[in-house]
């Protein structure tokens, strides 16, 4: 196994050689179109070189599905890099949240329960740990075991996002009694279930309310980041720990290739229209659209004055 490169100030990262040809070679190993978003996939590539670099303490491949050869290929790209790999079963919700459910929708975290039981468990799908540091085993080991108060020390999301998206089933079933309330009028939790079960369907909400949609405002606000940002992290953009995140991977996105940050840029802007709208508009920005950099300000207003036409990504 090869030492991971010094940079010419002594810190530990890759120097531009060693990050270029990691950046290759997980680019080579291509893509799983059937099972994974294509922004799922360009952000596994880019974390995988965040790690190497020494900018996030590990990356976790295959917690979203996907075909086992390509996190094969992961591994083998991550080994000749010179870092460490581990496999676990993947991460499994905390048992609590059907509870925090129950606690303000008691009708619905029982019909939640019962689908549960009915339900045939799915298969453990084994995922892949890639890091540099051998003392995070442990503490990978320890995540995989079920301490999920560990995530944002073994990812190096922030607190306040891994917290929140920790409530996530609450925080759904809140959105949905919006959009049922609002498009349909029914404030009642009972009549709202019967709602469902009946399989009466709500929009999706463009506007993008806190409860529901903040994974999509986190594909509009921050596209280089892996993790969902909390309604806090997207209410003060410009300055929250996400937008930190989301400049520093930009940053290393365009170092490796433009083309490939512009193609990460576009594929998060379109997922986040298909889940508003129901259909795909112009991967290209349109005017409005929020700066990828995280400063706050708009695109044309930012960036858009220093970048140059960026071909598709190759």
């Amino acid at each position: 196994m090869r030492p991971i490169p010094r940079s010419r100030s002594g810190e530990a990262g890759l120097d531009s050689r060693v990050s270029s040809s990691l950046f290759r070679s997980l680019w080579s190993v291509g893509l799983d179109r059937r099972h994974l978003s294509i922004h799922e996939m360009l952000t596994d590539i880019l974390e995988v070189v965040e790690v190497a670099a020494g900018l996030k303490p590990a990356h976790l491949a295959g917690q979203g599905g996907g075909e086992a050869w390509r996190r094969e290929e992961f591994e083998r790209c991550a080994a000749e890099a010179g870092l460490l790999t581990l496999w676990t079963p993947g991460l499994s919700p905390p048992a609590d949240r059907i509870t925090g459910v129950a606690g303000e929708f008691p009708l619905i975290a029982a019909a939640l329960q019962a689908r549960a039981l009915q339900a045939p468990l799915p298969p453990v799908q084994d995922v892949l740990w890639i890091y540099r540091d051998a003392s995070l085993g442990v503490a990978i080991r320890r995540l995989a075991g079920g301490e999920q108060e560990l995530t944002s020390t073994v990812l190096g999301y922030p607190p306040c996002c891994v917290d929140y998206d920790a409530q996530g089933e609450v925080n759904f079933v809140r959105g949905m009694m919006r959009l049922y309330r609002d498009q349909h009028g029914l404030d009642d939790e009972a009549a709202v279930l019967r709602a469902m079960e009946a399989g009466v369907a709500v929009r999706p909400d463009p506007a993008a309310s806190d409860d529901q949609e903040t994974v999509w405002r986190t594909r509009i606000r921050f596209p280089y980041v892996g993790h969902n940002a909390c309604p806090n992290c997207l209410a003060r953009s410009e300055k929250s720990p996400s937008a930190r995140l989301n400049r520093r991977a930009r940053a290393l996105a365009v170092s490796l290739d433009p083309a490939f940050a512009a193609a990460m840029w576009r594929a998060a802007l379109g997922e986040a229209a298909l889940a508003t709208t129901g259909d795909f508009r112009s991967l290209d920005p349109v005017s409005g659209d929020p700066c990828p950099c995280g400063s706050g300000l708009n695109y044309e207003d930012c960036c858009a004055r220093r970048d140059t036409a960026m071909p598709e990504f190759r």
